[in-house]
């Protein structure tokens, strides 16, 4: 007995599994440290516990007491009945760890290898000698719990959007929304007052009044909706909503295309019952004299005639 309880092996054993720690051989430190832990057990929410055998440092003084326990069998069984949970699965033997080729010590490691490896090795031993100790895993931050405080209040003093926010920060918007929103909700009485319209600046507003009615006479007299856009430095569907409120001012809905060429088709035949040249027609429709022939040739056709020869009425014949 005085032999297993030598003060000297002890010591000797602590600091081995010092030196063991500090170097690089993974294989000698896992070793080392399952002569000292019986079992971690690790919870979903981060929660371990490690429960330490005192005697860890003298295995041979393990094996004397469990031979020599004067406990019965049944209460031997007893710890076990109480636990592990139900959720957590049997210990099994784990595999033998590779320990022959290591230093001087080859055949004393492989008989700590052969302890290490057994899962009912502290079996039999009294609670007296074992040490239990809980702690939490630390959860790593993202960047948006890390830095809400100090996005969310820029965002208040500066009132930026989260794309100015996320260049500021040189991450990306759905980052920083990420982290107000976390600030938020870690302070229940905090408050985003910055209101900002969705989608970034809006194009001015225009006067349908005083583009509409003088949009529509152009229009007429076939200027496209992108030259008129153009003119008025708008989109094309500002001046479809200008002509149709023109048009609704006179109790009227906004013509189709094809309603259109037949209105200018009929002025241009108006035009020419009239006596007007075809230079003359081209001209009072600012339009080319080919494009003015088209509009008369189609007036002819609705009503089911052949256009004359329109050389004759040219100006100077």
């Amino acid at each position: 007995m005085s032999e297993l309880l030598n003060p000297e092996l002890v010591l000797e054993s602590l600091n081995r599994l010092d030196d063991v720690l500090a170097g690089e051989n993974a294989t000698r430190g896992n070793l080392e440290l399952s002569l000292h832990i019986d079992r971690i057990e690790c919870f979903t929410d981060g929660h371990v516990k490690m429960k330490l055998c005192r005697l860890g440092p003298l295995p041979h003084c393990i094996e004397f007491m469990k031979h020599n326990s004067s406990k019965p069998e049944g209460e031997e069984q007893s710890d076990m009945l109480d636990g592990p949970p139900e959720h957590q699965a049997t210990p099994r033997r784990r595999a033998k760890l590779r320990v022959e080729s290591i230093g001087p010590e080859g055949k004393e490691l492989e008989s700590a290898a052969a302890f290490a490896t057994d899962p009912e090795r502290f079996t039999g031993i009294g609670p007296e000698w074992f040490e239990e100790i809980e702690f939490d895993v630390p959860h790593e931050k993202h960047w948006y719990q890390i830095y809400a405080s100090e996005v969310f209040h820029r965002r208040q003093e500066k009132e930026l959007s989260y794309a100015k926010l996320a260049k500021e920060f040189d991450v990306t918007p759905p980052t920083v929304r990420a982290a107000v929103e976390y600030y938020l909700d870690t302070h229940p009485d905090a408050k985003d007052n910055v209101k900002l319209q969705c989608g970034g600046k809006r194009p001015p507003k225009y006067d349908l009044s005083k583009i509409g009615p003088e949009a529509r006479v152009l229009w007429e007299s076939r200027w496209s909706k992108l030259k008129l856009a153009e003119k008025y430095g708008c989109s094309p569907p500002t001046i479809d909503k200008a002509l149709e409120w023109s048009y609704a001012q006179d109790g009227l809905s906004m013509p189709t295309k094809e309603e259109l060429q037949k209105a200018i088709a009929t002025r241009a035949r108006k035009l020419l019952d009239e006596e007007k040249s075809l230079e003359e027609i081209s001209d009072i429709m600012d339009c080319s004299d080919v494009t003015a022939r088209r509009y008369l040739k189609m007036s002819f056709e609705a009503e089911g005639k052949t256009m004359p020869d329109l050389r004759r009425k040219s100006a100077g014949t």
